[in-house]
C-alpha cells in the first residue's frame, strides 16, 4: 500500500505568528469563483458579499490586540491584506513613516520558536476567525479556499512596495495571477 501524500505546509516552520511584525496575506475563494463583485474600468465594484468581507477585514483590529490592517483590497476572487501586529513602523493615522525608508520591522531572519513551545498563533487564528465570520454572515457554503498565503514583511520598503501593489491591483486585474474571466457563481 502506497503512503498517503503529505500536505504542503503553508506556514513558516518554527515561526511564532503571535510576535510583532508585518504580514502580507492573500486569501482566495474556493475554485477562484468571483464571489465579491467585479472590476470595470480598473475599479472594483463590491457586491453584497464583497461589502461584508470588506467590513469584516476592518474589524480584524477589534479582535487582535495590537493589530492594524494597514491596507487591503477585495478583488473578485481573492483578498490581499497587510496586517501589522505590534509593529513600530506604524505612524500616526496608520501610515508608514514619511521620508527615508526605515528598516524598523523586526530583524530578519525572524525569531524561530522551538516546536515544544506553544504560541497563540495570532495571525492564523485571525484569518480563521475572519473567514468564519464572513461565511456565517453570508451563509455561503464553500466560499473560501481552505488555506491562505502569508508573506512575512522583512522591512518597511517591502511593505511600501506591497502596499503599492495592493493600491493598483484593480487597475492591473487582467495581468493578475488570480485573473479569470468574469464568471457568475453557481449559487446565484
Amino acid at each position: 500500500m502506497e503512503p498517503l501524500p503529505q500536505k504542503k505546509r503553508m506556514r513558516l516552520q518554527g515561526y511564532d505568528y503571535s510576535q510583532g511584525g508585518g504580514y502580507f496575506i492573500t486569501i482566495c475563494t474556493k475554485n477562484r469563483e468571483h464571489f465579491f463583485g467585479e472590476i470595470r474600468g480598473g475599479i472594483m465594484y463590491l457586491n453584497q458579499i464583497g461589502e461584508i468581507a470588506s467590513r469584516h477585514i476592518r474589524q480584524i483590529e477589534n479582535h487582535i490586540a495590537g493589530a492594524m490592517v494597514l491596507k487591503f483590497v477585495v478583488m473578485p476572487n481573492h483578498i490581499h491584506i497587510i496586517l501589522m501586529v505590534d509593529c513600530p513602523i506604524i505612524g500616526a493615522a496608520g501610515t508608514l513613516p514619511a521620508g527615508p525608508v526605515l528598516d524598523t520591522l523586526p530583524a530578519w531572519p525572524p525569531r524561530m520558536v522551538p516546536l515544544r513551545e506553544k504560541s497563540k498563533q495570532t495571525v492564523p487564528r485571525a484569518m480563521q476567525q475572519f473567514k468564519a465570520s464572513v461565511t456565517r454572515e453570508t451563509r455561503v457554503k464553500g466560499l473560501w479556499h481552505p488555506r491562505f498565503h502569508d508573506h512575512i514583511l522583512r522591512n518597511a520598503q517591502e511593505c511600501q512596495e506591497i502596499g503599492a501593489y495592493i493600491d493598483t491591483n484593480p487597475l492591473n486585474w487582467a495581468a493578475d495571477c488570480f485573473y479569470q474571466n468574469e464568471t457568475t457563481p453557481a449559487w446565484v
